[in-house]
């Protein structure tokens, strides 16, 4: 048995994004930056003002980020998250609504395929295992069985979850995490932001709609630590990929990733290998990307153009599709080594 866990997901910013350019203004801003690790990923936050007001608000944006963890985190004991998984009922405040909101609506364009009560089915499968096994199958089929977001029920402010069901933001939270970041930092005098949480990336600040970087999207090659291409991005964009490479363990020949199917509780079998989604928030650019996976290269167009979002997507058998970006945005190099 081979076991391998890629950590470097496909939205690198620290050797994918060329931030060089940053334009939020003429004038000379100082930078400051923090690196982290919350929500089980590495975390950096590079925030742009003058003198030291950037220095003053990392402390603050890497707050939003922690204080999220601690609503939608299905393992922190006393999140709300959790305690509603405990109790199988409960009431959630406003974030967490949010998300959940987000993933309803998910869940009805995707027909099912986008789910946030998976909790169940994802605790069975441990990819960071040094001796990774599957899940008992009895127990991973009652699993399955549990979810649907059809069968939630809500009654007021109290959410009430069906037998057996869990939920786990974990397709929106990270997203969600830059999101918050952003909130924070518009009470601040920080001019600017570029922020990665977990992979997800999100660029901030008072020049919103003018390229600042150069986001690069990692070549979906299990061994290679290579770029597929770039995108500049703006103020305003957060970019999300989700792809079957990231993390992912071998048994007996086989390859078991980790965005699994809510109707059978296993690995999805989808025709794409990874899709990189631009989008106006984090957390809509996590959602998408994990659905378009879970959708398949037929109708993950549809979706993006639904929500107005542009992504590139990259199927198994090596095509590369871009979809409602410009085409001055997009740069794909010739060579999945970034050549």
């Amino acid at each position: 048995m081979r076991r391998k866990l890629l950590i470097a997901l496909a939205i690198l910013l620290v050797v994918g994004v060329t931030a060089g350019s940053l334009i939020y203004e003429k004038t000379r801003l100082r930078e400051a930056s923090v690196t982290s690790v919350a929500m089980g990923s590495p975390v950096t936050i590079r925030l742009f003002g003058k003198g030291k007001t950037a220095d003053d608000a990392l402390s603050g944006a890497m707050t939003a980020v922690e204080t999220l963890d601690g609503v939608l985190s299905r393992t922190i004991a006393g999140s709300e998250v959790s305690v509603v998984n405990a109790n199988r009922r409960g009431t959630l405040g406003a974030d967490a609504v949010k998300a959940l909101d987000l993933g309803r609506e998910l869940y009805e364009k995707t027909n099912g395929k986008f789910d946030l009560t998976m909790g169940g089915v994802t605790g069975l499968w441990d990819f960071d295992a040094t001796d990774f096994t599957l899940p008992d199958e009895r127990t991973l089929r009652m699993a399955a069985d549990a979810v649907g977001m059809d069968r939630l029920e809500i009654r007021g402010d109290q959410i009430i979850l069906a037998p057996g069901q869990s939920l786990d933001f974990g397709a929106l939270g990270k997203g969600f995490a830059c999101d918050k970041i952003c909130e924070y930092l518009a009470s601040t005098d920080v001019r600017g932001a570029i922020l990665d949480v977990g992979g997800t990336v999100g660029v901030w600040g008072v020049g919103s709609g003018k390229a600042v970087c150069k986001v690069g999207v990692r070549a979906p090659a299990a061994d290679t630590n290579g770029l597929l291409g770039e995108i500049e991005c703006a103020g305003g964009d957060f970019i999300s990929t989700s792809g079957t490479y990231e993390k992912y363990a071998i048994l007996d020949g086989m390859r078991y990733h980790h965005i699994l199917d809510p109707a059978t509780g296993r690995p999805v079998q989808t025709d794409l290998v990874s899709a990189t989604v631009v989008a106006k928030s984090g957390l809509l650019a996590d959602g998408l990307s994990t659905s378009c996976i879970l959708l398949g290269a037929k109708d993950a167009p549809a979706l993006l153009e639904a929500y107005g979002a542009g992504g590139v997507l990259v199927g198994t058998d090596g095509s590369v599709k871009v979809v409602g970006l410009e085409e001055s945005r997009v740069r794909l190099y010739h060579n999945e080594d970034g050549t």
